[in-house]
């Protein structure tokens, strides 16, 4: 922590089809602004099963207790917390 701050990465764990030409497209862009990111459709995993969440934690080196997942479905979130990760259930609004 350098002057006060802390460095956050973050990652991203999405849920696209392995058929999904996802490098020609837009999100590709979004997805830049990740350290890393865990595609569901190419691991053959997705959540909420606790493989696409342990591959996720293994794959970037990361501590459950020091990771905060964030997510709107609930099922997901209940998954995160069993295996003693921090979570933010995201709401869906109006504006979002």
């Amino acid at each position: 922590m350098a002057g006060g701050r802390i460095a956050v990465l973050i990652y991203s764990v999405c849920q696209i089809s392995p058929g999904k030409p996802i490098l020609r497209s837009n999100i590709w862009i979004f997805f830049k602004l990740f350290a890393g990111i865990v595609i569901s459709g190419h691991e053959g995993c997705m959540k909420p099963g606790e493989a696409i969440f342990q591959l996720t934690l293994q794959r970037f080196n990361l501590s459950p207790t020091k990771t905060l997942f964030i997510d709107d479905s609930l099922p997901n979130i209940l998954k995160a917390l069993q295996l003693g990760i921090s979570t933010y259930h995201f709401k869906r609004t109006d504006r979002c």
